[in-house]
């Protein structure tokens, strides 16, 4: 009897593997693409799949905005694996977004806030509320680098008479900033916004008073 060629052989058997390698890279390549779609790895992908159902960005990520703790000698809080506030950019628009993960696996976005670069004013801010920890803001000027907010802050659980403090806000990213408070939050009833340019010199001071002139963007 004559033995099949060697090459014959060596073409099945490689066909043999390359068959079983399909069947078993297959599954985990559609539990992937499954997996990434539904449940997205990444604070960004989280972020972008909110964005698509807008039919806004997709945004590149400026900065994460780590949390700031009031009074200014109260401890720093721990920073949270499963919790990001990102800041980000898509053309002349600015997002704030929250994202967190859960069950250390994917992670899941929040409805983003949204403000456009002002063409007017010298800055626009943004609160989903009158009473809120948190603040998005954008600035006309790319000369700004720094700015002071005055503010009353109230702290829960506590009815005394608010308390008016200065924040510093010693960077922006692309025109824009974000304030997270821990401890506390703002009482809307009153912002004065300062700018700085790298030198140190006043270049615009804005006061807002009232909630809906925090409404800069509002949800369609």
């Amino acid at each position: 009897m004559k033995k099949r060629p060697k090459k014959l052989r060596s073409a099945r058997r490689e066909a043999l593997i390359f068959f079983i390698a399909v069947l078993i890279l297959a599954p985990i390549a559609v539990l992937s693409f499954v997996w990434t779609v539904f449940y997205p790895l990444t604070p960004e992908m989280a972020m972008h799949d909110y964005e698509l159902e807008l039919l806004y960005g997709p945004s590149e990520v400026l900065a994460e905005i780590t949390p700031t703790a009031y009074p200014p000698d109260s401890p720093a809080p721990e920073p949270d694996p499963d919790f990001r506030l990102l800041l980000a950019k898509s053309g002349n628009f600015r997002s704030l977004c929250e994202v967190e993960r859960y069950y250390g696996l994917s992670w899941n976005a929040g409805r983003p806030w949204i403000l456009e670069c002002p063409t007017t004013q010298p800055v626009v801010l943004y609160a989903a509320t009158s009473r809120t920890s948190r603040l998005l803001g954008v600035v006309r000027d790319e000369n700004v680098v720094s700015l002071t907010i005055s503010v009353d802050i109230c702290f829960p659980g506590n009815s005394s008479t608010p308390v008016s403090v200065t924040l510093s806000v010693p960077r922006l990213y692309e025109q824009a900033f974000a304030v997270q408070l821990i401890g506390c939050g703002f009482t809307g009833a009153s912002f004065t916004v300062t700018g700085y340019d790298a030198a140190g010199r006043s270049l615009f001071t804005a006061e807002f008073s009232g909630e809906m002139e925090l409404l800069a963007w509002q949800e369609a």
